[in-house]
């Protein structure tokens, strides 16, 4: 079992939000994309949009020696998404960037639907090239971990460090730092 991000899309802000998912990924290039394109179908497990409808079916895989993955998707693939091109963009990077991001043999990605090559996904964008990964797109996530420490003035305060986000309870005889005066955080006697 390895720890593999998928990226999914959020509407919202525009950018294609990274998500882990713990998964024994196979050896088989070719199995291998299927189960990063059965993550994007199965959906994000965080609230984030979908790239692709989850009654889309994968028809084929193909890898070529020069790293397209030709990826077949059924009709399915072309409904349930927002309409308009900044969302179009983000459904087809969201697999471009996932399957580039966990397949090191994966260089680009080409799209058909139903065994044919399509002109658009729902009008904006041609899909009738190549796709390589966007990077520019990810989120740059930032995780902020509260803790308190004991300051100069015997006065407990907040200190911020860039981890895993968590909440804690100030420690026992420190008030709520949502209930700060105006002197700060002070022992309470």
């Amino acid at each position: 079992t390895q720890i593999i991000t998928i990226y999914f899309p959020s509407y919202a802000t525009g950018n294609l939000l990274p998500e882990t998912r713990s998964l024994k990924l196979s050896s088989d290039n070719i199995k291998a994309i299927r189960q990063v394109l059965l993550a994007l179908i199965e959906g994000s497990h965080q609230g984030s949009g979908a790239a692709l409808s989850p009654s889309t079916t994968i028809r084929a895989v193909f890898l070529t020696s020069d790293g397209t993955a030709i990826v077949d998707l059924s009709q399915e693939a072309l409904a349930d998404f927002q309409p308009g091109i900044e969302s179009e963009s983000l459904a087809i990077y969201s697999i471009v960037d996932s399957l580039c991001a966990n397949i090191t043999q994966v260089k680009d990605v080409k799209f058909l639907v139903q065994g044919q090559e399509v002109q658009t996904m729902d009008g904006h964008i041609d899909l009738t090239g190549n796709f390589a990964p966007e990077p520019s797109l990810i989120a740059q996530i930032h995780y902020v971990r509260r803790t308190y420490v004991l300051n100069t003035q015997n006065a407990f305060g907040p200190a911020l460090f860039r981890g895993e986000a968590c909440a804690r309870r100030p420690p026992q005889g420190v008030r709520d730092p949502a209930r700060r005066n105006h002197s700060g955080f002070h022992l309470q006697r």
